[in-house]
Formats: C-alpha cells, sequence, structure tokens
C-alpha cells in the first residue's frame, strides 16, 4: 500500500506493481519494487479514490524445502520459514538469530496469508544440487 492505494505484481520477479484498480477501472498508476524494500512511484496520478477497505488474495509463490533431518522449510523471495508446532503459523527461519519478525498463515489450501513478510536480514545462501535439493552454504 503506498499512500492509501494497493497495487499487485505484474510479473514473477515482482519489480512492477499496477494500481489494484488497473483491470476494474482502467487507473495507470503503477510503482517499481527496488531491494531491499524501496519503492519508487513510476505514475501515481490514479483515476479514483482510494479504496476504504482492503482485500488481499495471495498468489505468494513458494517452495517446499526438505531439512536434513527430515523437517519442511517453506522458502519466500529466498528466505526460508519454519512451521511452528503443529499450528498454521510459519515464522523466519533466523527468528531468533536476528529477532526476526516475518511470519505468515498457511491456509488448508495451501495460500500463503502473510501476517509480515518484511525481514531485518539478507536471505541465507543456498545450492540447489542436480536432483532439486536445496543445500545451506
Amino acid at each position: 500500500m503506498v499512500d492509501g492505494y494497493t497495487f499487485y505484481k505484474t510479473n514473477s520477479s515482482g519489480k512492477l506493481w499496477l494500481c489494484s484498480s488497473y483491470k476494474a477501472g482502467h487507473c495507470k498508476a503503477k510503482i517499481r519494487y527496488k531491494e531491499p524494500n524501496t519503492v519508487i512511484p513510476c505514475y501515481m496520478e490514479h483515476n479514483h479514490s482510494p479504496p476504504k477497505y482492503h482485500l488481499f488474495v495471495s498468489e505468494i509463490e513458494f517452495n517446499y524445502i526438505d531439512t536434513p533431518k527430515g523437517g519442511k522449510l517453506v522458502m519466500i523471495d529466498g528466505y526460508t520459514f519454519s512451521k511452528m508446532n503443529k499450528c498454521k503459523i510459519w515464522t523466519c527461519s533466523n527468528k531468533y538469530s536476528y529477532s526476526c519478525g516475518a511470519k505468515f498463515k498457511m491456509s488448508n489450501n495451501e495460500t500463503i496469508i502473510p501476517h509480515c513478510l518484511e525481514h531485518n536480514h539478507p536471505p541465507p545462501t543456498y545450492v540447489v544440487t542436480k536432483d532439486g535439493k536445496y543445500i545451506k552454504v
């Protein structure tokens, strides 16, 4: 959300975001996302007022990663998350190392419902083997 307006990402890189009213109201406002956590307004002339409510439908892409001890992690944009006990909440794998508050909830149909996906540290480094396994470096 920027200045009360919501945006959605247009491609898998997540760098270009269009106003949420682009399709319905032909609003041409757009922003660019530049890491780390920097928004660059490209065109901020909206043809409508800011929405009074915000509906978040998540189509966040993620991968499951098997851990050496037989567990599973979820990877989103290079960051890993571990499941808290038997609940549906997943927290940053570096929660304790960096006091990172990034976390999300996983719905029954495996949709990510973000609480906060902002991290206060760089992502961990992994290499992917030929058979598709992730190994932390």
